[in-house]
């Protein structure tokens, strides 16, 4: 399906420009475009792999007063070569040459279950999406993100302590949706948190070695947010999922007799229940990158942390010993549940 063709502004056009992976229907991405383009000083780009997916920002379906008021909608497989440099030269040429100002790299794919049972190649898929689609989209769109820099002056925001240091909301900027499980072990999640550690780590060496040449760097710990994530997994690597990988215990699992404990834990319709509103959440990560909003800019920071359990997160790591800390991640996972019905199971098959 062929997305139509978006108008070209005014030449004089001094939006913020703004570029968004993994914008399937109902997640995060969804969410940050249409937090973007309320702003009003924002033209947003919004990207997946399906286009049927996001063609819903281009058309006055659900009655949001900013639908088909401006939400571009371009294709981008972020684990494809050619896709990727396609839609660097689509948006080279919307914007006139002037470059990108915001790179957000959302798409993001996961599975649950043990690590050792982990199917080798749905981790390494979750790999692909989770890191080096994330290295890659943002070495690609470079150019366009240090033409936004010339175009403004070189007068960057900086984030890293370089000599562009200390600008006002000004200059070009990647930002990374790395995950509170970058830094927290929470079991039944390995592979999905050590992408996203990996991911992480490369966002600080990134924003060291972009700050020299005024691009910013922001990683972004997101907690628990209300999405379609789950959901997207099914469609597919780029849009926001893990490419349909089912989280449940294998047969014949280790795990077998807590597999209704551990089945119900990977479905994610716990975290859903408990996760922020993906719009509340979107509203909040604009304001921390952009400001409170048009000529209330701000430096771009470091790190930020939304969603459910972010800032609890956050506390923790920074307060608390990580034995206690164990003890938190022990119960968000159901470990001592596990860890019961494992033994009980064990005892009764023991018993003559």
């Amino acid at each position: 399906m062929a997305l139509p063709t978006p108008p070209s502004p005014p030449g004089d056009d001094k939006r913020r420009t703004v570029l968004i992976t993994g914008c399937s229907r109902g997640g995060i991405g969804d969410a940050l475009a249409r937090a973007f383009h309320r702003r009003g000083d924002c033209r947003v780009f919004a990207t997946a792999r399906d286009p049927r997916k996001i063609a819903h920002m281009s058309a006055a379906d659900d009655g949001r007063d900013e639908s088909g008021l401006g939400i571009e909608t371009l294709v981008l497989d972020v684990t494809s070569p050619a896709s990727i440099a396609a839609c660097v030269a689509r948006v080279d040429a919307l914007t006139r040459g002037r470059g990108l100002d915001v790179l957000v790299n959302n798409s993001g794919g996961g599975a649950s279950g043990p690590l050792v049972e982990t199917d080798e190649a749905a981790a390494r898929q979750i790999f692909e999406v989770n890191f080096w689609a994330v290295l890659a989209v943002s070495r690609a769109f470079l150019p366009l993100l240090l033409k936004a820099v010339a175009s403004r002056g070189e007068r960057g925001v900086g984030n890293g302590g370089g000599s562009h240091g200390g600008g006002k909301g000004e200059g070009a900027m990647i930002v990374n949706n790395t995950s509170v499980g970058s830094l927290v072990p929470l079991a039944w999640q390995g592979v999905y948190s050590a992408s996203k550690a990996a991911t992480a780590m490369m966002s600080e060496q990134l924003r060291l070695e972009l700050a020299p040449l005024g691009v910013a760097v922001v990683d972004v710990k997101t907690g628990g947010v209300r999405s379609n994530f789950h959901g997207n997994q099914l469609g597919g690597a780029g849009d926001g999922g893990g490419g349909g990988h089912e989280s449940r215990l294998v047969p014949g699992s280790l795990y077998e007799d807590a597999r209704v404990v551990l089945d119900e834990y990977m479905s994610g319709r716990e975290a859903q229940r408990a996760g922020m509103e993906a719009d509340v959440y979107a509203r909040m990560v604009v304001g921390d990158l952009l400001g409170g909003g048009v000529g209330r800019e701000k430096a771009a920071p470091r790190l930020i942390w939304r969603g459910t359990g972010a800032g609890l997160g956050w506390f923790g790591l920074t307060f608390f010993p990580y034995a206690v800390l164990e003890r938190l991640y022990r119960h968000m996972a159901n470990l001592d549940v596990v860890d019961k019905k494992i033994k009980e199971a064990k005892a009764s098959r023991t018993k003559p």
